[in-house]
């Protein structure tokens, strides 16, 4: 349907250049501008299909970042493979295609494939399969999600992402660091909203100073978990004041670490060498210190 009324439109156009149509001046100036619009809308709307960055390089590039063979190569793809084609939009009989297995794990956990065509070499699907076999995801699309298996051990990874204090007149937002960035779900509220309310768009608003605590129901799969951060409202200047405290804190302990890391005569291991991280070295003695005296005669 959507190629018929292209060609109508291009027809139109057509005629209307050589006259075989005769409209007035100002109406064919609009039909020209109007077919030219939708013609454009529609070229915008089509998503550009990413390539294969390996297409056009030799294999020993290819064996540098990706798996092209071996039972790791094998078990992924074969994982792919047995899943339906509706999900995946895998179907080698109606469009072949290869994949591309990374070789390095995403955050220690994924093994990341991307699917491409045979013959274009744009992108099919991009998908992840856990380093276990306990999931299988597809990141593309309109299908993004879960495709097989589990997450809980994904949801055991994840992390919720709010900064415990806030600005009075500031807006954050409730955030989950899956491993991967899987795709999630995440829903929040507040147990005082005198102090912070949360609208519906999860976004967090501060209403006065104070303290409240935020609750996080998380769906991540076919998993749903509930967690709760402990909430404060600050003014400006309370901010400032508390991000140089952790500023100072995190480069005192660095540095602390820096000078005990060759000084462990008086630790627990007593080698003289470290790395040690069992106290601070002994302060060096007062200006002015007396020697010790004499021996008695």
């Amino acid at each position: 349907m959507a190629t018929k009324t292209a060609w109508f439109r291009i027809g139109l156009l057509a005629l209307l250049l050589t006259g075989c149509v005769r409209l007035p001046a100002s109406a064919a100036d609009t039909a020209v501008k109007a077919v030219a619009a939708e013609a454009k809308e529609e070229t915008a709307a089509a998503p550009e299909r990413l390539q294969d960055p390996f297409a056009s390089l030799d294999g020993k590039m290819v064996r540098k970042y990706c798996l092209v063979k071996g039972s790791t190569y094998d078990k992924v793809t074969a994982c792919l493979a047995s899943l339906d084609p509706a999900g995946t939009d895998l179907d080698a009989r109606k469009r072949p295609y290869y994949f591309r297995v990374s070789k390095k794990l995403t955050d220690n956990y994924f093994r990341h494939i991307r699917a491409y065509d045979k013959e274009t070499h744009g992108q099919i699907g991009d998908y992840y399969v856990a380093r276990d076999g306990r999931s299988i995801w597809r990141l593309d699309g309109d299908k993004a999600g879960l495709l097989a298996g589990t997450a809980k051990k994904v949801m055991d990874r994840t992390v919720i992402l709010v900064y415990p204090y806030m600005e009075l007149g500031e807006t954050a937002t409730v955030r989950l660091r899956t491993p991967g960035n899987v795709p999630y779900k995440v829903t929040a509220k507040s147990l005082d909203e005198n102090v912070v309310r949360v609208d519906g768009t999860d976004r967090i608003v501060p209403v006065k100073l104070g303290k409240t605590v935020l609750f996080v129901e998380a769906e991540i799969g076919d998993v749903k978990d509930t967690g709760s951060v402990n909430l404060r409202v600050v003014t400006k200047e309370e901010l400032r004041q508390i991000a140089y405290a952790s500023y100072m804190r995190r480069l005192y302990v660095q540095r602390m670490m820096e000078e005990s890391l060759y000084w462990d005569d008086w630790g627990p291991r007593g080698w003289g060498y470290g790395p040690c991280y069992y106290g601070h070295r002994p302060p060096p003695p007062p200006r002015g210190h007396r020697p010790p005296p004499p021996p008695k005669r």
